[in-house]
This record gives C-alpha cells, structure tokens and sequence, in this order.
C-alpha cells in the first residue's frame, strides 16, 4: 500500500521494529536486491550515489533519503569517507505494509544533524 503522510494521517497504523545507527562505512559500493525494512538516511559527511532501476540521484551532506521496504538499489561511495544517520522502521496499516514511494526518494538536502 503506498500512502503519503497526508493520507497515513486518515488511518490507524502500526510503527514498530524501529532502529537508529550512526554509520561509517568502510565499503565503497553496496547492492540491495530487496530491502528488508523502509528507512530513511540523512547525510552527514560525504557524497555518494545511489542507483535504482527507476533512475539515480546524488547525495551530500544534509540530503535525506527515503529507502522503501522491498526496493532495490546500489549505493556508490565517492568520498574517502561517509557518515549517516539511518532509521529502519516497520509500518504498517490493517497488517499490510505502507510505503511512501516503490523506488527511493529524494527527501530534502538541506537537513542538519540536529534535524535528527
């Protein structure tokens, strides 16, 4: 089920199977063939790409992405190092899962650490 925040606001839903890591990656690239969990990821240092079969986009310090459950995509390093936020999360509605979007999603590229 793909829902905005505008309508999951009309429905009674469960988040549950929330979890918040502080990464850096030692890895330069990392494939996903389907993810098991939504989650979103905010930027801290660093640039890197991520590619999915609906297109690509790049990502800086301050962008934050939404990641789906079930979606594929391959995350491209391009810094010497990167460090993010990421939240996984489990939501549902009526026991069905709810997405915001199939593919991943640009959120916004100006947040702060203290955004989080």
């Amino acid at each position: 089920m793909i829902l905005s925040l505008r309508e999951l606001r009309r429905h009674d839903f469960q988040l549950s199977g929330i979890n918040i890591f502080r990464q850096k990656p030692r890895y330069r690239s990392l494939e996903v063939k389907k993810r098991p969990y939504n989650s979103f990821l905010l930027i801290l240092h660093g640039c890197c790409t991520y590619r999915f079969p609906e297109g690509s986009f790049d990502l800086v310090p301050g962008s934050v992405v939404y990641l789906p459950y079930g979606s594929a995509h391959h995350l491209d390093i391009h810094s010497e190092e990167i460090e993010f936020y990421r939240i996984d999360f489990h939501l549902t509605v009526d026991g069905e899962v709810v997405l915001f979007s199939t593919a991943p999603l640009k959120m916004c590229h100006t947040a702060s650490e203290e955004s989080m």
